[in-house]
């Protein structure tokens, strides 16, 4: 239980062009991963709105945090 993860998120728009399945069930799906991540996520990263760089500094800036 040492380890914490980084949700890794982004808006239901984005998401529903990213996946190949119905938006109802991305919809359902992110409601579930948002609580989950309350519980069990060390800090969320936006992933939908932001180049890939961004994404990685804001997972390094997470993973900083875990380390102090």
């Amino acid at each position: 239980m040492r380890e914490r993860s980084i949700y890794l998120y982004g808006d239901l728009d984005v998401l529903a062009v990213r996946a190949d399945v119905p938006r109802w069930f991305i919809a359902r799906e992110l409601a579930v991963y948002n609580v989950l991540s309350r519980y069990v996520s060390l800090c969320s990263v936006n992933t939908g709105d932001r180049r890939p760089l961004e994404v990685l500094e804001g997972v390094l800036k997470c993973l900083g945090n875990r380390i102090r």
